[in-house]
């Protein structure tokens, strides 16, 4: 490759790399980048205000695909477009990880580490519902299985909740109806009922920390919050 080339390629991947970490929402039906693609894009940086999720942080799920996973409910959703894609491969500090799977299936970004902050405050080793849900976005193994690959492993949990709010977002499981609706997506990840009765008050407590960004104060050894430097 000519030196002219390897500028256009260095400048291309600075283009597609997410400044501050922060990716777009793609609309319903988007061709989505695979995992590899988003792995180059996340922002690399040594900020790690959870420094107890190391181990979850750097493990794969064990197993063969679906990694323990429940089915989703539609033939189309446990498809390859959806539960199939899911696959934990990639490994980083907590909020990579979060970057990495809001990438690969078209979220934005601070809503999703808004979301983990509601769940689980980062924390990879939490569980909820009498020790039923597990990681950043406690995945509840009596619904959606894929235990003890949802604690043990904090890509294969982010995978798993971005994949599942796409499949919502698609309109290819749960309800139609919630096809492009943003909000009522994220709402059902906490009640599982499209009615806006049951779940706009997470949504509301969701969107609230994606506007007040709580993690840009959280405290790491090395590193600044992604979103700091963006300086938004």
């Amino acid at each position: 490759m000519s030196i002219p080339s390897l500028v256009e390629a260095a400048a291309q991947k600075t283009a597609d790399q997410a400044v501050g970490g922060v990716f777009p929402l793609l609309p319903p039906g988007s061709a989505l980048p695979s995992g590899e693609e988003c792995a180059t894009r996340v922002q690399r940086d040594a900020w790690e205000p959870r420094p107890e999720n190391a181990t979850a942080n750097a493990t794969p799920p064990a197993g063969p695909a679906p990694y323990g996973m429940s089915s989703w409910t539609t033939a189309a959703a446990d498809g390859p477009d959806y539960r199939g894609r899911v696959d934990g491969s990639f490994t980083g500090t907590t909020d990579e990880i979060i970057q990495w799977a809001s990438c690969k299936w078209g979220f934005p970004t601070d809503v999703n580490r808004a979301q983990a902050v509601v769940e689980s405050a980062w924390d990879q080793a939490a569980a909820g519902d009498g020790g039923q849900s597990h990681g950043l976005f406690q995945m509840k193994r009596e619904v959606w299985g894929g235990h003890p690959n949802s604690s043990a492993s904090t890509a294969f949990n982010a995978d798993w909740a971005m994949g599942l709010r796409r499949a919502c977002y698609d309109g290819v499981m749960w309800y139609p109806e919630l096809r492009g609706n943003l909000e009522a997506c994220i709402g059902v990840h906490y009640s599982g009922d499209p009615d806006e009765s049951t779940w706009y008050f997470y949504t509301d407590d969701v969107l609230e920390y994606e506007r007040t960004k709580p993690w840009l104060q959280w405290s790491s050894a090395a590193g600044a919050p992604p979103t700091a430097i963006r300086g938004s």
